[in-house]
């Protein structure tokens, strides 16, 4: 069985501290990265280029949406069938990848979504309120609970 053309987005913010390490990890299981640098003011565009992987350039801060909208067009045009997306600062463990690569072999179709709630007692306040609010809203809007957003 042929497997599923996948592709890795890292939307990247001022985050030249930990790109690097995020793209060098997320390329031992998915060897095809895309970093949408999203109007950087630091070196996170050129951390991400010397990693040799594909950078979208956004000259102004647009926002995560909007960088994953640029990154979701340049996956689909290369060709991908499969995206999963990882920030840039490394709260997204790298390691957890094959969890998902796994679940998606078994149905392609899911839209596959991970949580960091169980370890929610190392989210600042402020995060851990927003992202809870995002989950409720999103979760009514889709009428589907999602523990994390």
């Amino acid at each position: 069985m042929e497997r599923t053309p996948v592709c890795a987005i890292i939307p990247a913010y001022n985050a030249e501290t930990s790109v690097g390490e995020v793209i060098e990890r997320t390329k031992e299981y998915i060897p095809r990265v895309i970093v949408v640098n999203d109007g950087s003011t630091d070196r996170t565009e050129d951390v991400a280029r010397s990693r040799k992987t594909q950078v979208v350039s956004i000259p102004s801060n647009r926002g995560k949406g909007y960088a994953l909208r640029q990154g979701f067009h340049l996956a689909m045009s290369n060709g991908c069938k499969a995206i999963l997306t990882l920030d840039a600062d490394g709260q997204h463990d790298p390691a957890d990848i094959p969890k998902f690569l796994n679940a998606h072999q078994r149905d392609s179709r899911a839209i596959l979504i991970g949580s960091r709630m169980a370890q929610a007692d190392h989210f600042p306040t402020q995060r851990y309120y927003s992202n809870r609010t995002a989950a409720y809203f999103i979760s009514k809007a889709l009428g589907q609970y999602l523990e994390d957003t």
